[in-house]
């Protein structure tokens, strides 16, 4: 309930069937938003030149505000981002289970 707006505006969420009487659900980010200035970032590739890892990030100069929760199109499959109004949110509804990590 404390993250549901931020959450469906942003991706898709279907609940998982547990034995529990708590509801869980997983969620998959949709939102994908070009914000990494690739000429400026350190990035890794791989030999056949896709990237593998972005080492240190900067922001496109265009980037002036990010959505709650989203992925970059350069490493859509395994990474999402929060923004820190997501962040905030968590922290004022005392939420638990939650890492966040800076971007380097």
């Amino acid at each position: 309930q404390a993250l549901g707006d931020m959450l469906s505006r942003n991706g898709e969420l279907a609940p998982i069937k547990m034995n529990e009487a708590m509801q869980y659900y997983g969620f998959n980010p949709t939102r994908v938003v070009n914000v990494v200035d690739e000429e400026k970032s350190t990035i890794a590739y791989f030999s056949s030149g896709r990237l593998m890892d972005i080492d240190h990030y900067v922001l496109r100069a265009d980037a002036k505000e990010l959505p709650p929760i989203f992925r970059i199109p350069q490493l859509v499959r395994n990474t999402t981002y929060v923004s820190d109004e997501f962040i905030a949110r968590v922290n004022e509804c005392k939420l638990t289970g939650f890492r966040f990590q800076p971007l380097p």
